[in-house]
């Protein structure tokens, strides 16, 4: 689905990638987040920003908009606090640059990067 808004001038459509993007963006500044992964029901390798939209979830309706996006972990990190940041970040930019309400940002830690171990 996308947004369309009517103004005096015309109609301004929005796309749910649009969206996707804007979020993925804004989750991958959060320091805490190693990358944006494929949805587990979508197992694939792990997408880079070109293909960041696969990874989240948009449900964009008359209420607002609702995000579920998969995220890989750095390590030595809390969670609590990457996802309350990630969640934040994601709700500013996407209202900042579409003008529309986010009703919920579902963030799900859904891979660790883990250290590589040291060279004897």
């Amino acid at each position: 689905m996308s947004e369309n808004n009517k103004d005096s001038v015309g109609n301004v459509l929005i796309s749910d990638d649009v969206i996707a993007k804007i979020a993925a963006t804004a989750a991958l500044d959060v320091d805490g987040v190693a990358g944006i992964i494929a949805k587990p029901s979508d197992l694939r390798k792990f997408v880079n920003k070109e293909n960041s939209s696969k990874s989240v979830s948009v449900i964009n309706n008359e209420t607002g908009i609702s995000i579920d996006i998969y995220l890989k972990l750095k390590t030595g990190i809390r969670i609590q606090d990457v996802a309350l940041t990630v969640q934040g970040v994601i709700k500013e930019a996407v209202q900042n640059m579409t003008g529309r309400v986010v009703t919920k940002v579902n963030v799900n830690f859904a891979d660790i990067l883990l250290k590589a171990p040291a060279k004897a």
